[in-house]
């Protein structure tokens, strides 16, 4: 469900209008609140990142406190495409 809920957020961030933009931010959120409820770390690592990404545009503090606490979870696999593309996001905000 959270993949799922993300992908929908992902999909809606690609059209370029105000209202789906909002709509992506909710299906992030969505996705972040089930991947918790689930201990599903990478997928709330990839929710993160792509919420993150969204609200960068506005609001860098913001989008860095999002995203920080899902990838200071993980103790390894930083070579996975995951990892790498939420520190580069991190690294872009600091």
């Amino acid at each position: 469900m959270p993949e799922l809920l993300r992908i929908k957020g992902r999909l809606l961030a690609l059209e370029d209008n105000p209202n789906s933009r909002a709509a992506a931010e909710v299906y992030f959120l969505e996705s972040l609140d089930w991947a918790r409820k689930q201990g599903a770390w990478s997928w709330e690592l990839r929710a993160a990142t792509d919420l993150a990404r969204q609200r960068q545009r506005t609001n860098a503090d913001e989008a860095r406190h999002i995203l920080a606490p899902s990838y200071a979870r993980f103790t390894e696999g930083f070579e996975t495409a995951d990892l790498k593309a939420a520190n580069q996001l991190l690294s872009e905000l600091a």
